[in-house]
Protein backbone atom coordinates (compact mmCIF):
# COMPACT_ATOMS: atom_id res chain seq x y z
CA UNK A 1 0.00 0.00 0.00
CA UNK A 2 3.13 2.58 0.55
CA UNK A 3 3.24 2.76 -3.50
CA UNK A 4 -0.68 3.90 -3.55
CA UNK A 5 -1.55 7.56 -4.40
CA UNK A 6 -3.67 8.77 -1.00
CA UNK A 7 -5.42 10.91 -2.91
CA UNK A 8 -6.72 9.10 -5.71
CA UNK A 9 -7.77 6.23 -2.87
CA UNK A 10 -11.71 5.75 -2.69
CA UNK A 11 -12.86 3.72 0.19
CA UNK A 12 -16.74 2.89 0.07
CA UNK A 13 -17.81 3.05 3.55
CA UNK A 14 -21.15 0.71 4.98
CA UNK A 15 -23.71 2.78 6.72
CA UNK A 16 -24.75 1.37 10.46
CA UNK A 17 -28.06 -0.98 9.99
CA UNK A 18 -29.13 -0.23 13.24
CA UNK A 19 -29.82 2.91 15.37
CA UNK A 20 -26.81 3.11 17.10
CA UNK A 21 -25.92 6.95 16.07
CA UNK A 22 -29.61 7.92 17.46
CA UNK A 23 -29.71 5.92 20.33
CA UNK A 24 -28.93 8.65 22.91
CA UNK A 25 -31.63 11.29 21.10
CA UNK A 26 -30.80 13.77 18.38
CA UNK A 27 -27.63 15.20 17.77
CA UNK A 28 -26.85 19.28 17.84
CA UNK A 29 -24.17 21.01 16.71
CA UNK A 30 -23.23 24.09 19.64
CA UNK A 31 -20.63 26.88 18.05
CA UNK A 32 -19.61 29.89 20.09
CA UNK A 33 -19.29 32.87 17.92
CA UNK A 34 -16.40 34.89 19.25
CA UNK A 35 -12.34 35.40 18.11
CA UNK A 36 -10.84 34.54 21.22
CA UNK A 37 -12.46 31.35 22.76
CA UNK A 38 -13.91 31.57 26.66
CA UNK A 39 -13.10 28.55 28.96
CA UNK A 40 -14.82 25.65 27.86
CA UNK A 41 -15.79 24.30 31.33
CA UNK A 42 -17.69 27.53 32.21
CA UNK A 43 -19.62 27.46 28.87
CA UNK A 44 -20.83 23.66 29.04
CA UNK A 45 -22.09 24.71 32.76
CA UNK A 46 -23.93 27.18 31.76
CA UNK A 47 -25.31 25.73 28.94
CA UNK A 48 -26.44 22.82 31.15
CA UNK A 49 -27.87 25.05 33.48
CA UNK A 50 -29.80 26.96 31.22
CA UNK A 51 -31.23 24.00 29.26
CA UNK A 52 -32.13 21.83 32.49
CA UNK A 53 -35.63 22.76 32.36
CA UNK A 54 -35.66 20.41 29.03
CA UNK A 55 -33.99 17.95 30.98
CA UNK A 56 -30.42 17.14 30.88
CA UNK A 57 -28.03 17.52 27.80
CA UNK A 58 -24.99 15.79 26.87
CA UNK A 59 -22.48 18.49 25.90
CA UNK A 60 -18.84 17.87 24.53
CA UNK A 61 -15.86 19.92 22.94
CA UNK A 62 -14.91 19.02 19.57
CA UNK A 63 -12.32 21.28 18.40
CA UNK A 64 -11.90 25.14 18.55
CA UNK A 65 -15.16 26.36 19.05
CA UNK A 66 -17.28 23.83 18.09
CA UNK A 67 -19.25 21.58 20.59
CA UNK A 68 -21.44 18.36 20.12
CA UNK A 69 -24.42 18.04 21.63
CA UNK A 70 -26.69 15.00 22.91
CA UNK A 71 -30.21 15.51 23.74
CA UNK A 72 -33.06 12.92 25.09
CA UNK A 73 -35.91 13.52 22.45
CA UNK A 74 -37.19 15.75 19.30
CA UNK A 75 -39.05 17.86 21.63
CA UNK A 76 -36.20 18.90 24.05
CA UNK A 77 -34.30 19.41 20.44
CA UNK A 78 -36.58 21.61 19.35
CA UNK A 79 -37.30 23.87 22.40
CA UNK A 80 -33.23 24.52 22.46
CA UNK A 81 -33.52 25.37 18.86
CA UNK A 82 -36.54 27.91 18.42
CA UNK A 83 -35.34 29.25 21.89
CA UNK A 84 -31.84 30.41 20.19
CA UNK A 85 -29.37 32.18 19.54
CA UNK A 86 -28.06 31.36 23.30
CA UNK A 87 -25.72 33.89 24.77
CA UNK A 88 -22.92 32.47 26.70
CA UNK A 89 -20.53 34.60 28.95
CA UNK A 90 -21.64 37.21 26.29
CA UNK A 91 -21.08 35.97 23.31
CA UNK A 92 -23.27 33.78 21.08
CA UNK A 93 -24.18 30.53 21.07
CA UNK A 94 -25.07 29.30 18.09
CA UNK A 95 -27.07 25.34 17.62
CA UNK A 96 -28.07 23.95 14.62
CA UNK A 97 -28.89 20.17 13.69
CA UNK A 98 -26.59 18.06 13.04
CA UNK A 99 -27.65 15.32 10.35
CA UNK A 100 -26.22 11.87 9.95
CA UNK A 101 -25.46 12.74 6.70
CA UNK A 102 -23.01 15.03 7.58
CA UNK A 103 -19.57 15.72 8.70
CA UNK A 104 -19.18 18.57 11.16
CA UNK A 105 -17.32 20.78 8.82
CA UNK A 106 -20.12 20.72 6.62
CA UNK A 107 -22.03 22.56 9.12
CA UNK A 108 -22.82 26.11 8.65
CA UNK A 109 -22.21 27.18 12.37
CA UNK A 110 -21.59 30.75 11.50
CA UNK A 111 -25.02 31.33 9.91
CA UNK A 112 -27.30 32.28 12.91
CA UNK A 113 -31.30 32.80 13.16
CA UNK A 114 -32.70 35.62 14.61
CA UNK A 115 -35.87 37.33 14.84
CA UNK A 116 -35.36 40.37 13.17
CA UNK A 117 -38.39 43.35 13.78
CA UNK A 118 -38.03 45.72 10.57
CA UNK A 119 -39.22 49.35 11.98
CA UNK A 120 -40.12 51.93 9.96
CA UNK A 121 -42.51 50.20 7.49
CA UNK A 122 -45.81 51.74 7.39
CA UNK A 123 -49.22 49.76 7.79
CA UNK A 124 -49.87 49.64 3.75
CA UNK A 125 -46.56 48.00 3.21
CA UNK A 126 -46.70 45.30 6.08
CA UNK A 127 -47.54 42.76 4.12
CA UNK A 128 -46.06 38.92 3.69
CA UNK A 129 -45.49 39.94 0.17
CA UNK A 130 -42.99 42.36 1.51
CA UNK A 131 -42.27 40.49 5.18
CA UNK A 132 -40.56 38.21 2.28
CA UNK A 133 -38.72 40.26 -0.36
CA UNK A 134 -36.93 41.85 3.06
CA UNK A 135 -36.17 38.59 4.55
CA UNK A 136 -34.40 37.37 1.38
CA UNK A 137 -32.54 40.43 1.26
CA UNK A 138 -30.84 40.63 4.38
CA UNK A 139 -30.30 36.29 4.70
CA UNK A 140 -31.42 33.32 4.62
CA UNK A 141 -35.53 33.92 4.96
CA UNK A 142 -36.88 30.78 7.85
CA UNK A 143 -40.26 32.15 8.65
CA UNK A 144 -42.03 35.47 9.15
CA UNK A 145 -44.67 36.64 11.64
CA UNK A 146 -48.00 37.02 10.28
CA UNK A 147 -48.21 40.98 9.51
CA UNK A 148 -51.62 41.14 10.41
CA UNK A 149 -51.21 41.66 13.99
CA UNK A 150 -50.33 45.05 12.98
CA UNK A 151 -47.39 45.52 16.03
CA UNK A 152 -46.40 48.30 13.90
CA UNK A 153 -43.23 46.28 12.30
CA UNK A 154 -42.76 43.25 10.50
CA UNK A 155 -40.94 40.21 12.59
CA UNK A 156 -39.44 37.57 10.92
CA UNK A 157 -36.54 34.74 11.00
CA UNK A 158 -34.17 35.18 9.04
CA UNK A 159 -30.38 33.27 9.31
CA UNK A 160 -27.61 36.07 9.54
CA UNK A 161 -23.88 35.43 7.75
CA UNK A 162 -22.20 36.12 11.19
CA UNK A 163 -18.78 36.59 9.77
CA UNK A 164 -20.44 39.81 7.81
CA UNK A 165 -21.34 42.51 9.77
CA UNK A 166 -24.91 42.87 10.70
CA UNK A 167 -27.17 44.38 8.37
CA UNK A 168 -28.67 47.66 9.93
CA UNK A 169 -31.36 49.07 7.69
CA UNK A 170 -32.30 50.21 4.13
CA UNK A 171 -33.69 52.85 2.12
CA UNK A 172 -37.48 52.04 1.36
CA UNK A 173 -38.47 54.25 -1.35
CA UNK A 174 -41.79 55.84 -0.58
CA UNK A 175 -45.22 56.91 -3.01
CA UNK A 176 -44.41 60.46 -3.23
CA UNK A 177 -40.39 60.05 -4.28
CA UNK A 178 -38.78 60.42 -0.73
CA UNK A 179 -37.03 57.59 0.77
CA UNK A 180 -37.39 56.88 4.56
CA UNK A 181 -34.92 54.71 6.42
CA UNK A 182 -36.29 50.87 7.63
CA UNK A 183 -34.17 49.93 10.87
CA UNK A 184 -32.92 46.00 11.68
CA UNK A 185 -33.50 45.23 15.21
CA UNK A 186 -32.52 41.84 16.61
CA UNK A 187 -33.65 40.06 19.39
CA UNK A 188 -31.83 38.21 21.92
CA UNK A 189 -28.60 39.70 20.56
CA UNK A 190 -25.30 39.10 22.13
CA UNK A 191 -22.64 41.26 22.72
CA UNK A 192 -21.35 42.71 18.99
CA UNK A 193 -19.11 45.42 18.12
CA UNK A 194 -20.36 48.99 17.62
CA UNK A 195 -17.81 49.80 14.84
CA UNK A 196 -17.98 47.21 12.74
CA UNK A 197 -21.50 45.45 13.38
CA UNK A 198 -19.75 41.94 13.72
CA UNK A 199 -20.40 39.30 16.38
CA UNK A 200 -17.21 37.97 18.09
CA UNK A 201 -15.13 40.61 19.58
CA UNK A 202 -15.76 44.00 21.30
CA UNK A 203 -15.31 47.75 19.88
CA UNK A 204 -11.54 47.73 21.86
CA UNK A 205 -10.77 44.70 19.78
CA UNK A 206 -12.18 45.77 16.62
CA UNK A 207 -9.42 45.41 13.26
CA UNK A 208 -12.05 47.29 11.37
CA UNK A 209 -11.40 50.76 10.21
CA UNK A 210 -13.95 53.54 12.32
CA UNK A 211 -17.45 53.65 10.37
CA UNK A 212 -17.23 56.88 7.86
CA UNK A 213 -19.39 59.75 9.12
CA UNK A 214 -23.46 59.51 7.85
CA UNK A 215 -23.21 56.22 7.85
CA UNK A 216 -25.75 54.34 9.95
CA UNK A 217 -24.38 53.09 13.19
CA UNK A 218 -25.07 50.47 15.44
CA UNK A 219 -26.09 50.94 19.22
CA UNK A 220 -27.62 49.61 22.14
CA UNK A 221 -31.22 50.07 19.40
CA UNK A 222 -29.73 47.63 17.45
CA UNK A 223 -30.67 44.91 19.85
CA UNK A 224 -34.85 44.48 20.15
CA UNK A 225 -37.25 43.51 23.40
CA UNK A 226 -38.12 39.63 22.61
CA UNK A 227 -41.34 39.23 21.43
CA UNK A 228 -43.79 36.78 23.67
CA UNK A 229 -41.71 36.56 26.84
CA UNK A 230 -39.96 39.29 29.44
CA UNK A 231 -35.98 38.96 29.88
CA UNK A 232 -32.82 40.99 30.96
CA UNK A 233 -31.02 42.69 27.82
CA UNK A 234 -27.35 41.99 28.34
CA UNK A 235 -25.81 45.45 29.00
CA UNK A 236 -24.03 46.84 26.33
CA UNK A 237 -20.12 46.91 26.90
CA UNK A 238 -19.05 49.96 25.78
CA UNK A 239 -20.58 53.63 24.02
CA UNK A 240 -21.88 52.95 20.33
CA UNK A 241 -19.24 54.36 17.74
CA UNK A 242 -21.53 55.52 15.68
CA UNK A 243 -24.75 57.49 14.76
CA UNK A 244 -28.28 56.13 14.68
CA UNK A 245 -30.19 55.97 11.34
CA UNK A 246 -33.47 56.32 13.56
CA UNK A 247 -36.51 54.55 11.65
CA UNK A 248 -38.47 56.19 9.48
CA UNK A 249 -35.95 59.14 8.95
CA UNK A 250 -36.03 60.63 5.28
CA UNK A 251 -33.32 60.87 3.08
CA UNK A 252 -32.15 64.17 2.49
CA UNK A 253 -29.99 63.81 -0.20
CA UNK A 254 -32.74 62.32 -2.10
CA UNK A 255 -36.25 63.71 -2.77
CA UNK A 256 -37.20 62.19 -5.80
CA UNK A 257 -36.62 59.35 -7.49
CA UNK A 258 -36.36 55.60 -6.08
CA UNK A 259 -33.56 53.52 -5.22
CA UNK A 260 -32.75 49.97 -4.86
CA UNK A 261 -33.38 48.21 -1.37
CA UNK A 262 -30.15 48.36 0.19
CA UNK A 263 -28.88 44.93 2.54
CA UNK A 264 -25.87 43.35 4.16
CA UNK A 265 -25.39 41.21 1.41
CA UNK A 266 -24.33 41.49 -2.33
Amino acid sequence: MAGHNTEELTIQLEESLGISSQENGPKLIGAVIANKMPNRGAIKNILKTAWQEFREAKITWIRENLFAISIQDEDMARKILERGPWSVMHHCFSVRRWPLELAVKEIDTHLVPFWVQVQGIPLNLCTEDNAMKIGRKIGDLVEYENPSQARGFLRLIVEIDTTQPLPAGFWLPRSDGSETWAELQYERLSDFCYNCGRLGHCNTECPQEKAKEGAAGYGTWTRARVIRELYEQPKPISAPQGERRAAATPNQRRTNGTRRVRSGRK
